[in-house]
């Protein structure tokens, strides 16, 4: 067996090479047992609190890396020589929690730990929801299809646990914090677009933000031609705050509203 069939044996590709559906029953069921960890990991996290969450943060981290390297392999020996493809570069705005989650799991806690736990309870959570919710990453083999949605799975898992974590202690200072992380890698990923075609000659697409695909391969590609390129990275960042920014505010009154009724029970105790 040479590489190239190697590799599309561990990809196992799909009958007649079809592509996986969106809403398939592979992609239900994938997505019915995501929701039903989800539920656990809030249950759990609100028993055991952060220990939890850390636990989460380690496996998650080790799956994620697992996968990362395993899509990496297929794709750079697709055709049986190595070629590294640039554009799977781990740089995507759901590829930051490759290094997020990493972080969180060998940091000490701290303001910058939390500026990235907040960031993972907000932003990732988001961003692993929208993928799951149209998972345009399906592909024609069950492989890398299996890794794509492990991968948003743990970005929704990992996320609610990081969530219900902070949920009282989000402020305004907090939140500010979590944005200031997401504009720095969203800072790098603009960089890479620009950088790695220069250097390397392949087109690249970072975050779906590249002027180099402003078209079909961007679903972002309506606001880009719609709005003058620095407009266009401002309104894609505010969308993406405005939600995480919901997120952030509905769990912290939830927090609120729970702390207040465990007050009054205690008080009508006594």
């Amino acid at each position: 067996m040479d590489m190239k069939e190697f590799v599309r044996v561990i990809q196992i590709p799909t009958a007649n090479g079809q592509i996986l559906q969106e809403y398939g029953l592979f992609h239900c069921i994938f997505f019915a047992l995501t929701i039903a960890a989800m539920v656990f990991a809030v249950i759990y996290t609100l028993k055991k609190g952060e220990k939890n969450l850390y636990f989460l943060y380690v496996l998650s981290s080790v799956l994620m890396w697992v996968g990362e390297l395993y899509k990496q392999f297929c794709y750079s020996f697709k055709t049986g020589a190595f070629h590294y493809e640039w554009y799977f570069f781990p740089w995507q705005f759901c590829s930051t929690p490759l290094y997020t989650f990493l972080f969180c799991a060998i940091a000490k806690k701290g303001k910058l730990y939390d500026a990235v736990s907040a960031y993972n309870a907000t932003y990732a959570l988001f961003a692993g929801t929208c993928v799951m919710l149209y998972p345009s990453t399906l592909v024609s083999n069950y492989g890398i299809s299996f890794q794509s949605l492990l991968h948003h799975a743990l970005m929704m898992i990992t996320g609610v646990s990081a969530l219900v974590s902070y949920a009282e202690k989000f402020s305004v200072k907090l939140f500010f914090e979590s944005f200031l992380v997401y504009c720095i890698l969203f800072v790098i990923a603009i960089i890479l677009n620009f950088a790695i075609p220069a250097i390397t000659g392949q087109k690249v697409n970072m975050y779906f933000v590249s002027k180099t695909f402003p078209g079909k391969d961007n679903p972002f590609g309506i606001f880009q031609k719609a709005y003058p390129y620095p407009i266009f990275l401002i309104v894609y960042t505010l969308l993406f705050t405005e939600f995480a920014a919901l997120i952030a505010h509905v769990a912290y009154l939830v927090a609120k509203k729970k702390a207040a009724k465990r007050l009054a029970d205690r008080k009508s105790v006594v």
